[in-house]
């Protein structure tokens, strides 16, 4: 909890959940945005080429 006040206030969270439980968050706090795929950080670029390709299969 402590952590989470120290990295400033969130300004947008959404998370994105595809079949079979993978899910995409990105979270977005001051000037700071993260990524995560299933929990783990990830880059942004990895972030949308996981999502286009899920795309791509739907």
């Amino acid at each position: 909890m402590i952590r989470r006040l120290l990295r400033g206030r969130v300004k947008s969270d959404y998370q994105i959940s595809y079949y079979r439980g993978a899910t995409v968050r990105r979270v977005e706090r001051g000037r700071r945005v993260d990524w995560l795929l299933d929990g783990m950080p990830v880059s942004e670029s990895r972030a949308r080429e996981y999502m286009a390709s899920r795309e791509q299969t739907a």
